[in-house]
């Protein structure tokens, strides 16, 4: 009798560890509060497995405890704290696995039911107090990030502990085949975990090569918006030399003034000559009323002129349009560049570039064409080259175009690059 109530308080015992371990890989466990949470899942799971233990009796309430406890556990954490069902199974199935850590230890004082047997129990509560605090302590939070990361990385994850799973129960719970000496049915959770692990490292490196990828186009997407507000301030420091030129055109007629009342043409056409050249290289040129639109196109155009480009801007740039000035230095600095980056390999007599802006059934339209040499293809809809470097202004203008729920499209024929930016307008 004595033996079968700790049986019965170990159940519990084991029931409440579940619970719990559950719970914690689950994210629930992050207050003190929480831990209410715990106590009406195992209030329901207990009451469940009473009902059905009066039923059908104790040793096949336990012969169906996938039944009555982990899938009725996994229903609670689907339906009540909205928890996807592979994410449910996964934290069930990783706090089942942690049961055995308990199981085992307290299992090395249950030598031949000496006078160790009973030492067992005592034990087994330590273990579970001890894995428990490792787990909520360590484990829970890696483990419900690693979860949450992708569905491939946790249906990976889960290999060992499903395996585990179905292989107690099939051979230690439903049938005795773990203790009938079978070398292959001994060995099969050992071959389960060398080839888990293998599968596991070679996943794992693929998504922190890709995590690190990520990373690393973040840092170059946030170099980039650092250096167009550093472009952008520099444009409207020239845009404030210019408007201080214009302020001081008085001072120039005065000056024009009194070398002509001497008579001296020949210094007046030269004084002339000098400061349009001097307000041409500073006065941005204007395509429409963005002001940072003219800025950009007006330092490409001398770049452009520089090079001998056959440049063409139609600009209708439309009011309502959603991006914000970095944006818009992010965006057409880099489509100028990789235009005039493209037309350095060929010909100056090749080299042309047309970029059109408009507005039309509530989205902004940009389009641009350049030559270039041919070197490059287009793979998944993104131009590639052979340079190292190239790339990130593309992806620059793809990232910007996803943001608003629009899209860039990129093409290439007869030596003719084209580009063509989609975003929606506010309304």
């Amino acid at each position: 009798m004595t033996y079968m109530t700790l049986r019965i308080i170990r159940y519990a015992i084991t029931l409440l560890f579940g619970v719990i371990s559950t719970c914690a890989f689950s994210g629930l466990l992050r207050t003190k509060k929480d831990i209410f949470k715990v106590g009406e899942i195992f209030v329901v799971l207990e009451i469940i497995q009473l009902i059905i233990g009066m039923m059908i009796g104790f040793e096949s309430t336990i012969a169906f405890y996938p039944l009555h406890t982990h899938l009725v556990l996994i229903c609670i954490l689907v339906y009540k704290f909205r928890i996807k069902f592979l994410n449910a199974l996964s934290y069930t199935l990783i706090a089942y696995m942690c049961c055995q850590i308990p199981a085992w230890v307290s299992s090395l004082f249950s030598i031949n039911h000496g006078k160790l047997a009973y030492a067992e129990y005592p034990c087994y509560v330590f273990m579970v107090v001890l894995t428990l605090y490792f787990i909520m302590k360590y484990a829970a939070w890696p483990i419900y990030e690693l979860i949450q990361s992708s569905t491939k990385m946790t249906l990976i994850f889960i290999i060992v502990p499903l395996t585990y799973y179905l292989f107690d129960y099939i051979t230690s719970v439903w049938t005795r085949l773990l203790y009938s000496g079978n070398y292959q049915v001994a060995q099969f959770m050992p071959l389960v975990i060398c080839v888990a692990y293998l599968v596991f490292a070679v996943a794992y490196r693929n998504e922190q090569t890709k995590r690190i990828g990520a990373v690393w186009e973040r840092t170059i997407l946030a170099n980039e918006l650092k250096a167009a507000e550093n472009e952008i301030e520099n444009m409207k420091a020239m845009d404030q030399i210019t408007k201080m030129y214009r302020h001081d055109l008085r001072h120039h007629f005065s000056f024009l003034l009194h070398l002509a009342e001497q008579g001296e043409i020949p210094p007046i056409v030269d004084y002339i000559k000098e400061n349009i050249e001097n307000i041409n290289a500073i006065t941005p040129q204007k395509y429409c009323d963005n002001e940072i639109v003219n800025l950009i196109l007006s330092n490409f155009a001398k770049i452009a002129d520089e090079m001998g480009v056959d440049y063409d801007f139609s600009i209708d740039f439309p009011k309502n349009q959603p991006l914000s000035n970095t944006e818009i230095c992010v965006l057409f600095s880099n489509i100028m560049e990789n235009a005039m980056t493209a037309m350095k390999k060929i010909p100056q007599e090749q080299r042309t570039f047309r970029i059109k802006i408009r507005e039309y059934n509530n989205n902004m339209i940009i389009t641009a064409d350049n030559t270039y040499d041919g070197d490059a293809v287009i793979i998944e809809k993104v131009p590639s080259t052979n340079e190292n470097a190239h790339g990130y202004g593309t992806k620059c203008i793809m990232s910007i175009a996803q943001k608003y729920n629009g899209f860039s499209d990129f093409k290439s024929a007869d030596k003719m690059f084209q580009l063509m930016v989609v975003i929606p307008l506010t309304i």
